[in-house]
């Protein structure tokens, strides 16, 4: 699902707004050793160039269609009571990645610019601080969704049976983001300091399961009546 992720930030985001635009795309490349080598794609302007508001579409196309898409697949899962658990599965963990990815490089890169992030604020859209709070904002939403989602597939297909049970689920599903940060930042060679602020997420997550707990239980119980 990463590689996939890679694949929509890309091809469906940076290389869709290219054709749009008149450009021409050369190579895609999606790498399956992230983040020790990137996946990229490289693409030519049309004959009269990009606008300077065209590239900056092109720029940002990565991280906004990846945001849409896994927006989208949280509406669809959150409206969809019952859906196979192997499908719901593929749909959630494609969720997280396209989320985890463009939320991440919003971060990170507002921290340290680079790449699309480092482009957006060279052209003045983007400017560092702006850059991470729309990461955490759009972070926090699809956090709220996701740990939503997961916890009524795990409770409705009987794999958790109790609080305590969801709260080590929830808990140990959100340290994949410091595991994928650490992963992130010993690839780039970045300062090992950013990794304590990536327990976030997991801490939150073991808070919030009460609530969660009682909100799924308390609809489950509403349609089986």
């Amino acid at each position: 699902m990463k590689i996939l992720s890679d694949a929509i930030h890309d091809v469906m985001g940076h290389g869709l707004f290219v054709i749009l635009f008149g450009g021409r795309i050369l190579k895609v490349y999606i790498s399956i050793i992230w983040p020790y080598d990137n996946s990229y794609i490289w693409f030519s302007s049309p004959p009269y160039g990009f606008m300077d508001w065209q590239r900056a579409w092109i720029d940002g196309s990565g991280i906004l269609v990846c945001l849409l898409t896994s927006y989208l697949m949280q509406i669809f899962l959150l409206l969809r009571w019952r859906l196979d658990w192997r499908i719901a599965s593929a749909l959630i963990w494609l969720s997280f990645w396209t989320l985890a990815s463009s939320t991440g490089y919003l971060i990170m890169g507002g921290i340290q610019p680079f790449g699309d992030v480092a482009n957006l604020i060279g052209r003045g859209i983007l400017t560092k601080e702006t850059s991470i709070i729309y990461g955490i904002t759009s972070l926090i939403i699809g956090f709220i969704a996701i740990s939503i989602i997961l916890g009524r597939i795990l409770i409705m297909n009987g794999l958790v049976k109790s609080r305590f049970g969801l709260e080590k689920a929830l808990t140990t599903f959100w340290l994949t983001i410091p595991a994928i940060t650490t992963i992130s930042i010993i690839g780039r060679g970045w300062p090992l300091t950013y990794i304590p602020i990536t327990f976030i997420p997991p801490i939150i997550a073991y808070t919030i399961t009460p609530i969660i707990w009682r909100r799924i239980e308390t609809a489950k119980n509403q349609k089986e009546t």
